[in-house]
C-alpha cells in the first residue's frame, strides 16, 4: 500500500462516518511512523517500475509477432512500402520503449538498494549480484550500450529479413523485421573498448537483431535478477512488513466505508512474490 497523505482525511464525509475517520487518522499515522512503510513504499514503486518494462516488452513482442505470423503479409507487396516503413519503425519505438525501460528499472533497483543499505552488510551482497547478473552478462552489458546509443546518438534502423527455415529455432521467421547494428558498432567503437562483455554480444549478432530472441533473454536476465532481489529484501525486513501487515488491512477495509467504494489505492509491491510476468 502506498503512503497516503494527510490531503485524504480533509475529503468531504459522512457526519456519521466520524468514529471511522477518527480511526482511520489513527491507523494512517501509525502506518506513517512504522519501520516497514518506507520500504513498502520503495517495493511498490520498484514494482511500477518493473510493470513498466513488464507492458513495454508484452507490447514490442506482440507487434513483431503480428508482423511475422500472417500467412500472407500485405505489407510485403509494392504497393504497400509506406505502411511497410510506418509498421517498421513503430517496432523501432516500441524496441526502445522496451529497452530504455529495462535499463530503467535496473537503475532503480541499483539507486534504491545503495540509499537504503549504504551502511548495511547486505550492500556488498547484492553488489555480488549485481556483477553476476548484470555486469557479467554479454546480454545486459550489450542492452546497456545501446541503450546509450539510442538515448544520445540516433535510432537504429529496421530491415525486413526473409529466409528459409525449418523453424527448428523459435525464434525464426520467414520474413521479419530485425535490426541492424552497423550504427551502433561504428559509432560506439570507442565505448567497447571499455565494455568488453557487450563486444562479445554484439560479435555474436552479425549484423542485426532478432527483436524477439534479445527481448526475451533480456527479460529473463532482468526477472531473474530482480526475483532474487524481491526475495531477499523481503527476507531481510520480514518483521517490519509483517509488523504494518494488519494496519494495511483495516485501513483497506475502512477506506470504502469512509470515502465510498470506488476509492481505491494501490496496495502491491510487498507482498508479491515476482515483480515482472509479462502483464
Amino acid at each position: 500500500m502506498c503512503l497516503i497523505r494527510g490531503s485524504l482525511l480533509s475529503m468531504s464525509v459522512d457526519p456519521d462516518q466520524k468514529a471511522e475517520r477518527t480511526r482511520l487518522a489513527q491507523l494512517l499515522k501509525q502506518l506513517d511512523e512504522s519501520p516497514g512503510t518506507q520500504l513498502q513504499s520503495e517495493l511498490a514503486a520498484l514494482a511500477l517500475s518493473a510493470r513498466t518494462f513488464d507492458a513495454n516488452t508484452a507490447d514490442l513482442i506482440a507487434c513483431v509477432k503480428g508482423f511475422e505470423n500472417l500467412i500472407v503479409n500485405p505489407l510485403l507487396q509494392p504497393e504497400k512500402r509506406r505502411e511497410l516503413w510506418e509498421y517498421s519503425y513503430e517496432v523501432v519505438r516500441l524496441f526502445q520503449n522496451a529497452v530504455a525501460s529495462g535499463e530503467s528499472f535496473l537503475a532503480h533497483c541499483e539507486t534504491t538498494v545503495t540509499r537504503r543499505y549504504r551502511k548495511h552488510p547486505f550492500l556488498a551482497e547484492f553488489e555480488t549480484q549485481w556483477k553476476a547478473h548484470i555486469e557479467d552478462s554479454p546480454l545486459c552489458m550489450f542492452v546497456k550500450e545501446l541503450r546509450g546509443y539510442l538515448l544520445h546518438k540516433e535510432s537504429i534502423s529496421p530491415m525486413v529479413n526473409r529466409t528459409l527455415t525449418d523453424f527448428s529455432d523459435p525464434y525464426d521467421s520467414l520474413c521479419s523485421i530485425v535490426l541492424s547494428t552497423d550504427g551502433i558498432k561504428a559509432e560506439r567503437e570507442d565505448r567497447w573498448k571499455k565494455n568488453s562483455k557487450g563486444r562479445e554480444y554484439l560479435d555474436r549478432l552479425h549484423g542485426h537483431i532478432n527483436i524477439r530472441r534479445l527481448i526475451d533473454a533480456y527479460w529473463a536476465a532482468v526477472k531473474a535478477f530482480a526475483d532474487w532481489l524481491l526475495q531477499r529484501e523481503q527476507e531481510l525486513d520480514a518483521q517490519a512488513l509483517a509488523d504494518i501487515e494488519p494496519l494495511n488491512q483495516e485501513i483497506a477495509t475502512l477506506l470504502p466505508d469512509v470515502y465510498g467504494e470506488d476509492f481505491m489505492i494501490h496496495s502491491e509491491g510487498a507482498r508479491v512474490t515476482s515483480w515482472l510476468g509479462r502483464t
